[in-house]
């Protein structure tokens, strides 16, 4: 491998507050690189993140739609998106963002790193997360899962991943995994098919694990990596739906960040 490992996220310019705030809060944590996803991001932001040294840039100006004509299936009926009809609507964009984290995969694996996280652009680092990727050592795959109960789209009984975090090991079924879901991504996008919306990685995740189950070799992720209750104690907050707009606690430490 020709490097050990890296951080990355996706972002366009509605996300850029909370990009800058994530990259930010690694670099006064920890050492390393921090690879970026900017999809459709004005110069003025592209130059922001270029004036930062350890920040790597993919430029993306795939051509999408910003209309919000996307319903969500509602994969998860208890995240703050399924609260309204309204808050269900997605655009072209915006899904694209959120599923680019499995293209990032692919192109950072076959770039060499030995090790890449995926973070979603609404995460702040709180401390330093080496220990982190000591969890891939004896694994291909860290990330949180549960067991599906019934009525979800996802069958009873498969796994469902929390893919905003995953730490991937660079093996030869990770490249397959993630490069089958990406390819499906962009083969749903494309033909606009009905099977398109913000929930599909999500969905797709779980299909072709069920595929391999029995030969990747997957670690769940401890909480304090991914907690969307704010802890004092935990290494990474997360900001799921609403919460990064409604929690005082996580927009001052945003904006702590923004400011340094």
């Amino acid at each position: 491998m020709k490097n050990k490992w890296v951080v990355c996220a996706s972002s366009n310019d509605a996300y850029f507050s909370h990009l800058l705030s994530l990259i930010i809060s690694f670099g006064k944590n920890n050492d390393g690189i921090f690879s970026v996803r900017a999809v459709n991001m004005s110069k003025e932001n592209i130059n922001r993140l270029k004036s930062i040294p350890y920040v790597k840039i993919k430029e993306d100006n795939s051509k999408l739609s910003r209309k919000k004509n996307i319903l969500s299936r509602g994969v998860d009926g208890l995240h703050p998106r399924m609260n309204s009809l309204r808050a269900r609507l997605c655009s072209e964009d915006h899904c694209y963002c959120a599923h680019s984290k499995f293209k990032n995969a692919v192109e950072l694996l076959n770039e060499g790193f030995e090790k890449v996280l995926i973070l979603d652009a609404d995460t702040i680092i709180r401390k330093k997360i080496d220990s982190l990727f000591d969890m891939v050592d004896d694994y291909d795959l860290a990330v949180d899962f549960s067991k599906v109960g019934p009525g979800c789209i996802i069958p009873e009984g498969q796994l469902s991943f929390k893919e905003g975090l995953m730490l991937i090991k660079n093996t030869e079924i990770c490249r397959g995994f993630f490069k089958k879901i990406n390819l499906k991504l962009d083969q749903l996008r494309s033909s606009r098919s009905s099977l398109y919306d913000i929930d599909s990685d999500h969905i797709l995740m779980a299909h072709f694990f069920e595929k391999i189950k029995n030969e990747i070799r997957i670690k769940r992720i401890p909480s304090t990596y991914k907690d969307t209750d704010f802890k004092d104690e935990s290494h990474m907050w997360s900001g799921k739906g609403d919460r990064k707009t409604s929690s005082k606690k996580y927009i001052q430490l945003k904006n702590y960040y923004l400011n340094l």
